[in-house]
């Protein structure tokens, strides 16, 4: 095989390749297989013709153990992270159902004609706070597609305005009971 080959090649007198792959298994004494290297070296006669080689062989037994537990602690990263964004992916469409559920019953409560307008300002912040998390759940899903690389960028104007007055709007309670207030200039 493979050192049958390269045994070949130094008789025939090429030069020693330095990039060969020179790493093989052989059986030791007590009938383990140990991972070695070897550093050829060829013998010549006082002819200058080839009579022999002589090598020596490295114990890299260790090493190839631990190239083999890098690639197998690879593989179960990488099955690891395609189960999270199973997850991830199957976690999202299972919030986004309900969510949705109550942005629609937030919005026709919204327009129901005999509410106050206290009854219909909270009927807009649950709408806004649902769709402010639906936004969050539909980032966490493209989290998941872009390590699949299923990603599809869809830029769209966005009111600034609306959106700072809306975040406004949202926390203003929860500064409010904290005592802060939240301004927007």
């Amino acid at each position: 095989g493979k050192i049958a080959a390269l045994r070949r090649s130094l008789f025939a007198g090429e030069p020693v390749d330095p990039t060969a792959d020179r790493e093989h298994r052989l059986r030791a004494r007590d009938g383990a297989y140990v991972w070695v290297e070897g550093a050829p070296s060829i013998i010549f006669g006082d002819d200058g013709v080839p009579t022999g080689f002589v090598t020596l062989l490295r114990d890299i037994d260790a090493r190839k153990r631990f190239e083999a537990d890098l690639i197998a602690d690879r593989a179960a990263a990488e099955e690891s992270a395609r189960e999270k964004s199973d997850f991830l992916a199957n976690m999202s469409h299972e919030l986004r159902t309900p969510l949705t559920a109550v942005i629609g019953f937030s919005g026709l409560l919204e327009n129901e004609t005999d509410l106050s307008d206290t009854a219909r300002k909270f009927a807009r912040r649950i709408g806004t706070a649902a769709s402010s998390l639906l936004s969050t759940i539909n980032d966490i899903l493209d989290y998941s597609k872009l390590e699949a690389n299923q990603v599809e960028l869809n830029p769209r104007p966005t009111d600034v305005g609306a959106l700072a007055r809306d975040t406004i709007e949202l926390f203003g309670p929860q500064a409010q009971a904290k005592g802060l207030s939240l301004v927007l200039r």
